[in-house]
Parts: structure tokens; sequence; C-alpha cells
């Protein structure tokens, strides 16, 4: 499932996001393991925007 959070949140489903980090949460999972996930996605989107697929307005 945390593979599940990094592509919720490189792809910006803020609300999906939340659903899993809540049942990650839930099920007794290390907050310190989330934040990890949390940096990795910014990484992907960091990617992304280097790449032209993502931009600032």
């Amino acid at each position: 499932m945390t593979h599940v959070l990094v592509e919720a949140m490189a792809n910006m489903k803020e609300d999906e996001a939340l659903g899993i980090v809540d049942d990650l949460l839930a099920k007794g999972e290390d907050p310190q393991k989330i934040l990890d996930l949390s940096s990795e996605a910014m990484k992907v989107v960091g990617e992304r925007y280097q790449e032209g697929t993502y931009f600032l307005p």
C-alpha cells in the first residue's frame, strides 16, 4: 500500500492520499515512514517539474 501513497501524492490526488495515510496510521504504521514516503513522492513531483510535465502557475 505504501507505493500507492507515493503514486497518489505524486499524481496530486489529495483526498486519496489522505485516505491512505489514515489507513496506514490506523494499521499502526510508523509516522516517520509515512513522512519518508511523502519525501519520495515530492522527488517524483520534482522530476516531473524538471521534465516540464508539471508547472507552477
